[in-house]
């Protein structure tokens, strides 16, 4: 290991590799002081986009980012969608009329079928479990459905694996 980036720039909480990273040595790591900062040569230099002060817990690339684009960016209580590799950033909506979650979203995952089969989308909300999106359109308006917490409230973290019988969660 070797340092790389940026020097003294606060507290990291998150690290992503994009999925093509082969071609486009792209690298996002999220900060406790409110920015995500982006690079586009292994981590060597790094440009930051600021989301006011708002700290940056994970960052997700879909799995067809290189053809789609799309990276999920978790801030305090929001998550922002880019499909412009991180260019831009727009809030997503939670709920009819607000962008704010009830606690902060700290883990952002997509189906391992992402693009192939379905859209879905997967947060862990702070204290409160697991949310799950239907971009499949079966929710409709409504919004995120929760799910609950898995085994316990306080989880932070979560993993989503392929079966046989459909989807496997692990907090």
């Amino acid at each position: 290991w070797r340092p790389a980036g940026q020097d003294n720039q606060g507290t990291f909480l998150s690290v992503a590799v994009a999925p093509n990273f082969s071609s486009s040595n792209l690298v996002m790591a999220g900060s406790a002081e409110g920015g995500l900062y982006i690079s586009t040569n292994k981590g060597d230099t790094y440009d930051i986009r600021k989301f006011d002060r708002r700290t940056v817990r994970d960052i997700w690339f879909s799995p067809q980012f290189g053809t789609d684009g799309t990276v999920y960016a978790a801030v305090d209580n929001f998550l922002y969608k880019s499909t412009n590799g991180g260019a831009n950033f727009d809030p997503m909506a939670y709920a009819p009329g607000s962008q704010q979650f009830p606690a902060p979203v700290r883990r952002v995952l997509t189906s391992p079928n992402y693009h192939n089969t379905d859209n879905d989308l997967w947060v862990v909300v702070e204290g409160l479990g697991a949310f799950y999106h239907d971009y499949d359109g079966d929710l409709g308006a409504a919004g995120w459905q929760y799910t609950g917490p898995v085994l316990r409230p306080w989880m932070y973290d979560m993993a989503i694996a392929l079966y046989e019988k459909g989807l496997e969660l692990a907090p």
